[in-house]
C-alpha cells in the first residue's frame, strides 16, 4: 500500500535545472525572498547564477540559453518580456581619503570640478545615462577617470579615492553607516533606474524554471512597486546611524573608535 504513494510523491516533487543571468551586484529583498521560498518548497531544484553586462544578459535571454535575466535595461527588443524587479536610487559618494569625506552642510556646487568615476553604461546611450546628468548638475569634469562595468569595481575605485562615483543608495548604506564611504550632493531628485526581470516568451520552461518564474511575477504584482523602490527609507536608516555614532563618540570616544573599528 505504501509504494504507490511513494512514487505518487516522486512524480509530484518539482525538479529541474534554472539558470539566472544577472548584471553585477542586484540587491533586492524581494527576490531574494522568492529564491529563499522556492528553495524551501523544492529542495531538489538546482540553480546557476551568472554576471554579465546587462547587453549580454538580454542576449541571452534572446537566445534562449538562459531561464531568465535580471538587469538594466536602455532598449528594448520585441522579442522579449519586461518586468520591473526594483528601483534604485543613485547618488554621489567618497571615500576616507578624499577632501569631502565627513564633511556635513555640502552643497552642489562643492563638487564643481570634481573628479569622477562611473560605469561604462552612464553614456548618452546607456540605461545610466541619468548619472552622467546628475555629474554634469554638479559641475563635476565630464571626462571620467576610469570606468567598470561591476558595481564592485565601481565601489573599489570610489574607496581608492580614484573619484567620486555614483552607487545606489540602498547598497551603499552599509558602508556609509560603517564609515566607509560619505554621501555627497545632491541629496534630493536622485536618479531612479529600474532594474528588469527580462524572459523569452519563446522558451519552454521546464517544472523548475516554471515554478520560480510563476513565483517571481507573483511577487511582483502582489507587491507595489512603492514598496520595491528603495530611496528614502534607506537616506533615513542611514541618517539614524550616523546620528548614533556621532552621539556615542562624544559620550565615549574610545568605545566610538573601537565600534567602527578604530576609525577616528
Amino acid at each position: 500500500m505504501q509504494l504507490p504513494v511513494l512514487l505518487s510523491g516522486a512524480e509530484d516533487a518539482v525538479t529541474g535545472q534554472i539558470t539566472i543571468a544577472l548584471a553585477s551586484h542586484v540587491a533586492c529583498p524581494h527576490l531574494d525572498k522568492v529564491l529563499e521560498r522556492c528553495n524551501a518548497a523544492h529542495p531538489d531544484v538546482t540553480c546557476t547564477l551568472g554576471i554579465a553586462e546587462s547587453e549580454e544578459v538580454i542576449t541571452r535571454v534572446e537566445q534562449n540559453r538562459v531561464s531568465f535575466g535580471i538587469c538594466l535595461v536602455a532598449h528594448r527588443r520585441p522579442k522579449l518580456k519586461y518586468r520591473v524587479l526594483y528601483r534604485e536610487y543613485f547618488g554621489h559618494y567618497c571615500g576616507p581619503a578624499h577632501r569631502l569625506f565627513c564633511k556635513t552642510g555640502l552643497k552642489l556646487a562643492d563638487l564643481q570640478d570634481e573628479v569622477a568615476v562611473s560605469f561604462q553604461t552612464d553614456s548618452a546611450a546607456g540605461p545610466l545615462f541619468e548619472l552622467a546628468r546628475m555629474r554634469a548638475r554638479a559641475g563635476m569634469r565630464p571626462d571620467l577617470k576610469s570606468v567598470s562595468s561591476s558595481l564592485c569595481e565601481v565601489w573599489r575605485m570610489i574607496m581608492c579615492n580614484i573619484g567620486i562615483g555614483a552607487l545606489p543608495v540602498h547598497v551603499a548604506a552599509r558602508e556609509v553607516a560603517a564609515g566607509q564611504l560619505w554621501q555627497l550632493p545632491p541629496f534630493a531628485g536622485l536618479p531612479a533606474i529600474d532594474i528588469h526581470v527580462v524572459t523569452n516568451p519563446a522558451r519552454s520552461l521546464n517544472r523548475a524554471e516554471a515554478v520560480l518564474s510563476q513565483m517571481l511575477v507573483a511577487e511582483i504584482a502582489e507587491t507595489p512597486l512603492s514598496e520595491r523602490s528603495y530611496s528614502w527609507r534607506v537616506h533615513v536608516a542611514v541618517l539614524l546611524t550616523v546620528l548614533r555614532r556621532a552621539l556615542l563618540s562624544r559620550a565615549d570616544p574610545a568605545r566610538a573608535a573601537a565600534r567602527s573599528g578604530g576609525r577616528s
